[in-house]
């Protein structure tokens, strides 16, 4: 018998809370220490850290903070960590000489517990001198407590929405910096948008998710519902999920599965790792992106459909709400509920998150599919929005601490 991996086996069994906990508490015993001659003040040269090559948020949020150094003519470095975290290597890698030695700043883009694992990977001849920074996400009001043994790792925290900072900062008991996405560093590849104003188009609702950061959470369900229940006898709709990791929760993509056979060519169910080019594409031909998640720490997906210029109707609660408003969007009104997740990512003590109205969701979708012209007024405000918030020039002031 393979006594590792029976016990590989047990390991994987055990409530994802409590199995992070175990493995922060192991990394923090053999990763480096924060060095105490590092500056006071976060400073150039730039180690941008983290899955770079990961087809994740995570992934996007590092990318994007190495493209908006790159562009703003600063001196900056990749340290990409995607194989030693086991992520999968679906991006090119990005061209970056050596890491110098000496001072300057590592951003560490990820979430506890992997800070130390991704620490050792980096290596201590490089990380000697410098300032390090974590930038973390969390997606309910307080973090775990296992989080502070990774902060012990860091000289500093910081998060890219309010939200999520005050998340951390409460478990942390100190203050967490906002450093904003630079979303504006990412050009935009050309794509043609036909047919979105005329008589008889195709009204095509969207919403992305990676079932790896639990469903429960990201509610894709809910979507169907509100699609069903807005179009049940509209042959001119469609609905286009894009998932994934879809094996990550076996039952809700057989549910999925259900959906597609019951809706026919009416549902779109878009699996594996696309490329960045084809994600926007998909992203950009939407009329409606509707997430009717339960929290978010940012909510990526939805600030790219608005820089993109699609419209987006958001549950209304959690970082979203600090950049979609009804100026701009469709905020979605909900309900406060204790949270449920099997997977015990976020099984805390007196832990609440939010249940959209899903009656609302329908009202939205209707009057946006008969709506075409309220589509484009909100497309130009939504694009708007986000250059005005996340922009290179606030992210640069932020990450210097000059904001």
């Amino acid at each position: 018998m393979n006594l590792y991996a029976v016990g590989h086996a047990i390991w994987r069994r055990l409530p994802k809370g409590p199995r992070q906990a175990a493995y922060a508490r192991l990394a923090a015993l053999i990763s480096p220490r924060p060095d105490p001659t590092a500056p006071q003040q976060a400073t150039a040269p730039w180690i941008v850290a983290g899955v770079l090559r990961a087809p994740t948020g995570l992934g996007q949020a590092a990318r994007l903070a190495f493209e908006a150094l790159k562009a703003s003519g600063e001196p900056v470095f990749a340290a990409d960590v995607t194989a030693a975290l086991r992520q999968p290597l679906a991006l090119p890698p990005i061209d970056s000489p050596p890491i110098p030695e000496g001072s300057g700043t590592v951003i560490l883009f990820g979430v506890p517990p992997t800070t130390g694992h991704a620490l050792r990977a980096i290596g201590k001849r490089a990380l000697a001198g410098k300032r390090v920074i974590g930038c973390w996400f969390w997606e309910l009001e307080r973090a775990p407590d296992f989080w502070k043994r990774d902060a012990s790792l860091l000289h500093e925290v910081v998060s890219t929405s309010q939200f999520s900072c005050a998340a951390i900062a409460a478990t942390l008991g100190q203050p967490v910096r906002q450093i904003v996405h630079p979303l504006t560093a990412e050009p935009l590849p050309e794509i043609t948008r036909t047919g979105h104003l005329l008589p008889g188009h195709h009204f095509r609702v969207g919403f992305a998710c990676d079932f790896g950061s639990t469903t429960a959470r990201k509610n894709p369900l809910a979507v169907v519902a509100a699609f069903e229940k807005a179009f049940a006898s509209k042959p001119d709709t469609t609905l286009s999920l894009k998932v994934r990791d879809p094996s990550a929760s076996p039952a809700v993509e057989a549910k999925l599965r259900e959906v597609a056979r019951r809706l026919g060519p009416r549902f779109e169910l878009v699996t594996g790792d696309l490329s960045r080019e084809e994600s926007l594409n998909w992203l950009a031909n939407l009329d409606l992106y509707l997430s009717l998640h339960r929290s978010e720490g940012f909510g990526l997906p939805i600030a790219e459909a608005m820089r993109l210029g699609v419209p987006v109707a958001v549950t209304d609660w959690s970082a979203p709400t600090e950049f979609v408003d009804d100026s701009c969007g469709f905020p979605i009104p909900y309900t406060l509920i204790p949270v449920e997740d099997t997977s015990g990512l976020y099984a805390l003590p007196g832990a609440r998150w939010a249940d959209a109205d899903v009656d609302a969701a329908v009202a939205i979708l209707r009057y946006v599919r008969r709506s075409p012209v309220a589509r484009a007024t909100l497309a130009v405000a939504a694009r708007e929005r986000i250059e005005e918030l996340y922009n290179i020039r606030r992210f640069l002031e932020q990450l210097r601490g000059d904001a």
